[in-house]
């Protein structure tokens, strides 16, 4: 069990590099505004540089398996599937003798060996790196949607403008104290 945490603190320590690596080469390519995006959905080229980020992935799974003595990925995935396949009967005989003893409850809800892995690959998915490239841009000011016409990105504040409305102000103020957010927040407790 303890390889799924640390192999699931790797991969999020490593994809917050890889995310700003991918954002700070290719971030125009998903400058889309809103109704840009409705009408044409993502690009082929938004997905072509997802494999990109997916050759990084699997680059940061060789660096996990030589830290780890695995001389294969497949070694590695096969001691997963190990933990997977014997965890599984273990784990509800837990949670059934922790439902009888009230005190801990609370440790059923705990990440399943099961739970760890939907993690990671959800972590891995386009979807999730759609979002979080898109999510960057938007708070960035990358995104095409305004009034901007000159090319400012329109989270610049004005002196002379200051009729800009709250829920805008709250939002600007949202993504620059979040610019760079960090997406690790799995502990193993």
């Amino acid at each position: 069990m303890q390889l799924l945490h640390n192999l699931l603190q790797f991969l999020l320590e490593q994809m917050n590099y890889n995310i700003d690596f991918i954002y700070n080469k290719y971030g125009d390519e998903f400058k889309q505004s809103s109704a840009e995006f409705d009408e044409q959905g993502e690009t082929p080229r938004q997905f072509e540089i997802y494999k990109k980020y997916e050759e990084i992935i699997e680059s940061d799974l060789l660096q996990f398996c030589k830290m780890n003595k695995y001389t294969r990925v497949q070694d590695l995935i096969l001691d997963i599937q190990h933990i997977l396949d014997t965890s599984t009967k273990d784990d509800i005989i837990e949670e059934l003798e922790l439902l009888e003893d009230d005190n801990d409850i609370f440790s059923i809800l705990k990440p399943s060996p099961d739970d760890i892995v939907n993690i990671i690959v959800d972590l891995s998915s386009y979807t999730t790196f759609s979002t979080i490239i898109r999510n960057r841009c938007s708070c960035n000011g990358d995104s095409s949607d305004g009034d901007s016409s000159d090319g400012d990105d329109g989270y610049e504040e004005s002196d002379e403008d200051e009729s800009t409305e709250s829920t805008e102000s709250e939002s600007k103020d949202y993504c620059m104290s979040n610019n760079n957010p960090k997406i690790n927040n799995y502990t193993s407790d």
